[in-house]
């Protein structure tokens, strides 16, 4: 089977600060095919062109127009409904409006186990190699660089969802990530939740 989208999303807020104001406008453009191979085994590729906007009235360092473009193929495993493996690769390029060039090449692995009364179980890890051209202490980079590092970075997360009763869910999440040349950075949440 092959299934072909084009969801494109526009964005637009603006706050009003005791310094002025400061307006954001997010616009993708997506393309998704999907490919099932067999039952199991299936690929699917996701492009994207996107244009992200922040202007602020006070801070003009905060000024920034960025174009991005994407494109991820993915392959996945899928032996039965409870449990799924996904590889992907991503590259990814960005620029601003002022000059500023990134180039994201990421590889991950996924693994998701569902079973149908259970919960859901998670775990991914990637491999980010960005190239910067500018300085990486501004709010422009933080932007292009999605808040990490120029260099070979990593990111991982575990999460599991339970259902603890009908009316009782649980979900835990850890998330890790080491940027480059930076000391590892370790994040966990956990909710319950009721349902009347």
């Amino acid at each position: 089977a092959r299934f072909f989208s084009l969801p494109n999303e526009t964005l637009y807020s603006t706050s009003i600060l005791s310094n002025g104001y400061e307006s954001r406008q997010l616009q993708n453009n997506t393309l998704n095919a999907r490919w099932n191979i067999t039952r199991v085994y299936g690929l699917q590729l996701a492009c994207e062109k996107g244009e992200k906007t922040n202007a602020s009235e006070f801070f003009k360092t905060r000024d920034y127009r960025i174009e991005s473009l994407s494109a991820e193929p993915r392959f996945s495993i899928q032996p039965n409904v409870d449990f799924r493996v996904t590889a992907s690769y991503k590259y990814q390029l960005r620029e601003n409006v002022s000059g500023e060039k990134s180039a994201f090449n990421t590889g991950t692995a996924e693994v998701r186990y569902a079973p149908v009364t259970k919960g859901l179980y998670t775990a991914r890890f990637s491999v980010i190699n960005i190239a910067y051209n500018a300085p990486e202490n501004t709010s422009v980079a933080y932007e292009m660089l999605e808040g990490l590092r120029a260099g070979t970075n990593y990111t991982w997360s575990v999460g599991v969802q339970r259902n603890l009763s009908k009316a009782v869910q649980i979900s835990i999440n850890y998330e890790g990530r080491k940027p480059e040349a930076v000391k590892t950075i370790h994040t966990g949440t956990m909710q319950a939740r009721a349902f009347f």
